[in-house]
């Protein structure tokens, strides 16, 4: 099955795409289809010495989004800002901090 990355990047994909067809659907933009595609890279950060441990790690989501129908650069343009105002990209860039307690 998928792992755990690949369940992020499919939770991010699937609310970006809806997100961006209400916004289409709402202002009734010619948008006949829209593919988002994601990866996950993990890349050691090349100016180490701006770094404490010099070991650091960048960690990137790729989204690719691409759009399909009759649609303005304007409207392209704006769909894209939108597309970062999906629930799951907001959350993904608020910084969350996970809480684990356990449960006896």
């Amino acid at each position: 099955g998928p792992d755990p990355y690949e369940h992020l990047l499919a939770a991010l994909g699937a609310c970006t795409a809806m997100t961006i067809r209400m916004y289409a659907t709402h202002k009734k933009l010619p948008l006949e289809h829209v593919e988002v595609s994601l990866s996950h890279e993990r890349n050691y950060v090349d100016d180490c010495s701006k770094t404490e441990d010099g070991n650091s790690k960048m960690e990137a989501l790729i989204r690719k989004v691409q759009l399909i129908g009759p649609l303005s650069a304007e409207e392209k343009e704006r769909i894209i800002q939108i597309a970062d105002r999906c629930p799951v990209h907001k959350t993904l860039h608020n910084n969350p901090h996970v809480v684990t307690t356990l449960v006896e």
